[in-house]
């Protein structure tokens, strides 16, 4: 009947409108900090199973994005020879997680990305279901921010999130105010806040920290 020819023909577009939104994401992991309280690049700390932290945090990006980089610090040489990523480096030297979200948004919107999928390399229990889950209520807002929201904390998670490059001078402009929380500048532009399980959120921030996750296996 026509009704159910015009439902598949919705179907179909949304569909195609989806992929189109996909292939236009760039996937980030950032590994931009020092690690000074953990006392080693976190990319090659490893889980239980033997995969190392950047392994698990490339590969919940599978089918989500069209693109993955790796997003460094402006001093960070260890991964130069080691990686098949692309890494792109900070420009903004001091700046924080803000200078290495502005450098890659300032890549993306050079090579024709619409936004930027942001994940910290020290997040391993983050799968690819949260990562469907943020994608997809980007998609329905694409012109909007995207981030994690910490429940149980009652606050966003801001370097998981998705921004788009139309915010690249925005996050300029805060950078040379020195206005270098990643947290604020994202509330200021009120997000799409997704729940995400508060347990998918733990960071690694310190040997203990990693000592506690030993005793399990982040997929």
């Amino acid at each position: 009947c026509a009704q159910g020819h015009g439902s598949q023909k919705r179907l179909r577009m949304q569909k195609n409108s989806s992929q189109s939104l996909n292939s236009s994401l760039l996937g980030v992991v950032l590994n931009g900090g020092k690690s000074r309280r953990m006392g080693r690049d976190k990319s090659t700390l490893a889980t239980r199973d033997g995969s190392v932290f950047l392994d698990v945090a490339t590969r919940r990006f599978d089918g989500v994005c069209g693109q993955l980089v790796l997003s460094v610090g402006a001093d960070n040489t260890t991964l130069e020879t080691k990686e098949t990523l692309q890494i792109i480096r900070d420009r903004h030297v001091g700046c924080g997680p803000l200078g290495g979200i502005s450098s890659c948004i300032n890549h993306a919107l050079a090579h024709g990305f619409e936004a930027c999928f942001f994940t910290p390399i020290d997040m391993p229990f983050l799968t690819r279901k949260h990562l469907l889950r943020l994608r997809d209520q980007w998609i329905s807002s694409p012109k909007r921010i995207a981030c994690a929201f910490n429940e149980s904390r009652s606050s966003i998670e801001p370097l998981f999130s998705i921004i788009p490059t139309s915010f690249s001078q925005a996050i300029e402009q805060s950078i040379h105010s020195s206005r270098l929380s990643v947290e604020h500048w994202i509330t200021e532009h009120r997000p799409l806040s997704v729940p995400i399980d508060a347990s998918a959120l733990k960071n690694i921030n310190q040997p203990k920290d990693y000592d506690r996750i030993r005793a399990t296996n982040p997929q």
